[in-house]
C-alpha cells in the first residue's frame, strides 16, 4: 500500500494493491478548533520553554561575566603594584 499526492482534487488518493482509491480527509469545524488549539498550547509551551533557557543562560552569563570582572580587577591591582614598584606612575593613579 502506498499514498501518492493527488494535485487535481482533494485529499490524496490510495494504491492498494495497485488500485486506486480515493479517500477524502475532511474535518468538522470543532476537530479543527481542537487542531488549532492543541497547535496554540503546543507553541506557548515552546515559547515558554525558549524564555526559561534565555533567562538561564543570561544568568549563567552574567555570572561568568562578573567572576571574570573581578580576576580583571585582581590583575588590573597587581599590575598597578607592579608598575609603582618600577618606578613608573600608573595612569589611573
Amino acid at each position: 500500500m502506498e499514498l501518492a499526492p493527488a494535485p487535481n482534487q482533494a485529499g490524496w488518493d490510495l494504491l492498494v494493491n495497485g488500485e486506486p482509491y480515493n479517500v477524502k480527509v475532511g474535518t468538522t469545524s470543532s476537530e479543527r478548533e481542537k487542531l488549532e488549539q492543541a497547535a496554540k498550547r503546543a507553541a506557548a509551551a515552546a515559547a515558554h520553554g525558549l524564555a526559561t533557557f534565555i533567562q538561564e543562560e543570561t544568568r549563567d552569563l552574567m555570572t561568568w561575566l562578573e567572576e571574570q570582572a573581578a580576576i580583571l580587577r585582581g590583575l588590573a591591582e597587581k599590575v598597578r603594584v607592579e608598575m609603582r614598584r618600577l618606578g613608573i606612575r600608573p595612569a589611573d593613579g
